[in-house]
């Protein structure tokens, strides 16, 4: 089968690997195609069939832009034009408002169309003009796919019919990240490892100020991987997060390693021994959607993870069981929850064992692929 990823903006950003991996396990009877703007790191990312509207000619940029400016976007814009040449038998869209781009491009190619949400498009654009559109979306699609069950049932609540909407998890590849159960020993300094972009759904400036607060009675090497993106928001996250640093008192103790890529990530993580990761609904209504991509990683290489009880992250972390968990904003329970992992520090073992477990049996890439290609049979068998 012919399948067309249609992706909001560039293939692919560095925060988006998840979706690289997604797209790259389907296995090999499904042709996969994908539709951009614009491309970038194509060295991490790299992909043979990328349909990407900056590297058309000027003349077709051009009218590009004149089409966009009249309103015709929908209908002649990228994705359309790329769908008639490929003829997918199926659209693939990444995001909810992707997904609502694409469908002019189902209509002129007659493809199916799958389009799945992962965050910010559940909880945040709803807020700000997009009801009304998912309600002509969720009529018009095919399928639509989520993380897991709190984000379904968030789809749902937003007028998704029940029978479309499905989880389909994240997978990761096992065979990059092996199973290496962290030990800490009383009198060592306990590495804690925090790895985000900087946005408000992320929680560090939470994480951090509990970090504070832990090292009067451990001692502490914190290494905070991530950086800031461009927008108002994230800027405005990046000065509370640097307040945060300066009154926390961390000093030598916190060092910055901004964004890394993939493999030098995984370096960090397998030096570190706790994962903290405090998700929050922010103040725009932007969430995890269903749980950070790198959280699943983390407890798949044997890494006690701290979290929060935020969207589907306890659907990943089991409280007490493959990790702690938190409320969200409650940086009393991180410090409680930091000081029972070093009290506690004998019950590592069986802790990222069953880590380990759940993330084997529920987001191996492989696993996960294959269910993603039974859900394109099951629509084309229709």
């Amino acid at each position: 089968m012919r399948v067309l990823h249609a992706v909001p903006e560039f293939w692919l950003e560095r925060t988006q690997a998840w979706l690289y991996l997604q797209i790259t396990s389907l296995p090999a009877t499904v042709e996969n195609h994908v539709v951009c703007n614009k491309t970038m790191l194509l060295d991490e990312f790299p992909f043979p069939r990328v349909h990407c509207l900056a590297d058309a000619g000027v003349r077709l940029r051009l009218w590009q832009r004149l089409v966009d400016a009249m309103g015709g976007r929908r209908r002649f814009g990228w994705q359309s034009r790329v769908a008639r040449q490929v003829q997918p038998d199926l659209i693939h869209s990444h995001f909810g408002p992707t997904g609502w781009l694409a469908m002019a491009a189902a209509r002129v190619s007659g493809a199916r169309q799958v389009v799945t949400f992962y965050g910010l498009d559940v909880n945040c654009l709803p807020k700000v003009g997009w009801a009304t559109r998912y309600t002509e979306l969720f009529a018009a699609i095919d399928l639509v796919l989520c993380e897991g069950p709190f984000m379904r049932q968030s789809l749902i609540a937003l007028g998704c019919p029940t029978e479309k909407a499905r989880m389909q998890r994240l997978g990761v590849d096992l065979e990059r990240l092996p199973f290496r159960p962290r030990a800490w020993r009383p009198g060592e300094p306990l590495r804690v490892l925090l790895a985000a972009s900087f946005r408000e759904k992320k929680g560090l400036p939470y994480a951090i100020e509990a970090l504070g607060r832990l090292q009067q009675s451990v001692p502490l090497q914190v290494t905070l991987v991530g950086g800031r993106g461009g927008s108002a928001d994230s800027l405005a996250e990046t000065a509370r997060i640097e307040m945060a640093i300066t009154s926390s008192g961390l000093g030598e103790r916190l060092q910055r390693r901004g964004f890394l890529a993939y493999d030098d990530l995984l370096r960090e993580a397998y030096a570190n021994h706790v994962f903290l990761s405090p998700s929050v609904i922010a103040s725009n209504g932007d969430t995890e959607g269903g749980a950070p991509f790198t959280l699943i990683e983390m407890a798949a290489s044997g890494m006690p993870i701290v979290s929060t009880r935020h969207c589907d992250i306890p659907d990943i972390v089991e409280d007490g069981v493959t990790g702690l968990l938190a409320n969200e904003r409650d940086v009393d329970g991180l410090v409680d929850c930091l000081q029972r992992l070093v009290a506690e520090h004998e019950r590592w073992p069986a802790m990222l064992a069953a880590g380990r477990q759940r993330i084997a049996e529920r987001h191996d890439c492989h696993t996960q692929a294959a269910a993603l290609a039974g859900h394109y049979r099951e629509l084309l068998a229709r």
